[in-house]
C-alpha cells in the first residue's frame, strides 16, 4: 500500500508523467495510467418505454468532465506463469465504494497466463465481444457521443451482461489466431449459464493490417427474457452470433463491418454495422452507421462521426456527433423519432 500512496502522489505532482511504475512486495510491478476528459456536451435525447419511443428531450448544452485511474499489476511466479490484476477507478467507481460486491464485476478483472493460454476473470469482454471488432474508429470522442441509438447492445457486446456482468473468459492464442471460451452466470442459481465462443484473426496482406472475428454466445432456459427490444419470453432460450471484418492500410484509410443476429424463441433482432476512418498525422477523423431490424422491420439507425487532433503530450483536443432514428412503428406518435448528441472538448491521457 505504501507503494501504491508514494507513486500516486508523485504522480499528481509531476506534470507530464505518461504512467508511473512503481515495484510491489510480492516482487511484481504496480503501473499507474489516467485519462481525463472535460468540455461541453448537448443534444436531444429519444426517450422509450420497452421498445417504443415516445417522443425527444431536450438536452441543454453543460459541462462534461470524466476521469479514470487504473492500478495495472503485473508478476511471474518461480515457474514462469505470469499473473496480473487491474483495477478501474473513477470519481464514481464502485471500486472506492464501501458496498462493493465481491460477487459482481465492479471494475475490477484479473488474469492468470502460461504460454499462449490465459484465464480472465472479472469485468472483461466475453468470448463474443473479444472476438468481434466495433467500428467507431479513428478514437471516439469525449462522453462518447459519435455512438447512437443504432450503435450499441447486442451488436457489440453480444449478451454480455446478461446478468451481473462478472465474466470468466479462457484464450487461447496460437499464431495469428486467438480463440475464446467464457461463462457469465446467475449468482441466485435461478437459470443457465451464458456460453460464448469466440475466434479472431489477426493478420498482414500486403501491407493491409487485416482482421476477422467470429463470435457466438448461447443462454437455456431463462425464466424471463426482455433483451434487444424483442418481445418478454419466458421459459426462452437466446443465442446470437456475429462476424467482423477490419481493415488498417498504410496510407492511414481504416475500415470496419460487422453483422449480428440474435434470437430469443423464434423472434429474430439483427444489427449491421460500417466504421470508416482516416488518420494523417496528429489528425484522426472517423464516421461510423448502425442499423437495427427487429423481425425483419426497421427499428432504429444512426449514424456518429468523431474527430480528435493531437497536441503531443497526452492532450488531444476532440468533437463528436451522433444521430439517432426509431422508424415510426415503433414510436407512440405514429412518426420517426430523432435524437442526436454532440460533444466538443479536450481528452487527457496520463
Amino acid at each position: 500500500m505504501k507503494n501504491i500512496l508514494f507513486a500516486t502522489t508523485a504522480l499528481v505532482a509531476t506534470a507530464g508523467f505518461a504512467s508511473a511504475e512503481v515495484t510491489g512486495s510480492g516482487a511484481g510491478t504496480i503501473d499507474i495510467t489516467g485519462l481525463a476528459e472535460m468540455g461541453i456536451q448537448g443534444g436531444e435525447n429519444i426517450n422509450f418505454v420497452g421498445p417504443l419511443a415516445t417522443g425527444t428531450t431536450d438536452v441543454e448544452a453543460q459541462f462534461f468532465t470524466d476521469i479514470d485511474v487504473t492500478f495495472s499489476m503485473s508478476g511471474t511466479a518461480d515457474n514462469g506463469l505470469t499473473f496480473g490484476a487491474a483495477v478501474d477507478l473513477d470519481e464514481g467507481g464502485a471500486v472506492s465504494n464501501a458496498t462493493q460486491n465481491n460477487a459482481d464485476d465492479g471494475g475490477v478483472a484479473m488474469f492468470v497466463s502460461a504460454g499462449g493460454a490465459t484465464l480472465t476473470m472479472g469485468d472483461t469482454n466475453g468470448a463474443f465481444d473479444q472476438a468481434l471488432k466495433e467500428t467507431n474508429l479513428a478514437g471516439g470522442s469525449i462522453g462518447d457521443n459519435e455512438e447512437h441509438v443504432a450503435f450499441g447492445g447486442f451488436g457489440n457486446n453480444g449478451l454480455d451482461g446478461f446478468y451481473d456482468g462478472q465474466i470468466a473468459r479462457f484464450d487461447y492464442a496460437f499464431n495469428s489466431v486467438t480463440a475464446s471460451l467464457s461463462a457469465e452466470i446467475d449468482d441466485a442459481g435461478n437459470n443457465d449459464p451464458v456460453w460464448g465462443l469466440g475466434v479472431r484473426y489477426s493478420g498482414e496482406f500486403s501491407g493491409v493490417a487485416l482482421g476477422v472475428g467470429l463470435g457466438y454466445q448461447a443462454v437455456a432456459d431463462v425464466n424471463t427474457i426482455n433483451f434487444g427490444g424483442l418481445p418478454v419470453a419466458t421459459n426462452a432460450d437466446a443465442s446470437v452470433v456475429g462476424l467482423s471484418v477490419d481493415a488498417g492500410f498504410a496510407n492511414g484509410v481504416s475500415a470496419a463491418a460487422s453483422y449480428t443476429k440474435l434470437d430469443i424463441d423464434g423472434d429474430e433482432a439483427t444489427h449491421g454495422a460500417l466504421g470508416l476512418g482516416y488518420e494523417m498525422n496528429a489528425l484522426a477523423v472517423g464516421v461510423n452507421f448502425g442499423q437495427y431490424m427487429l423481425d425483419g422491420d426497421e427499428y432504429t439507425s444512426g449514424f456518429g462521426i468523431a474527430a480528435s487532433y493531437d497536441l503531443g503530450g497526452g492532450l488531444s483536443a476532440k468533437a463528436g456527433y451522433g444521430n439517432s432514428t426509431v422508424n415510426d412503428q415503433f414510436t407512440t406518435t405514429g412518426d420517426d423519432e430523432n435524437g442526436n448528441s454532440w460533444s466538443v472538448g479536450l481528452a487527457m491521457s496520463f
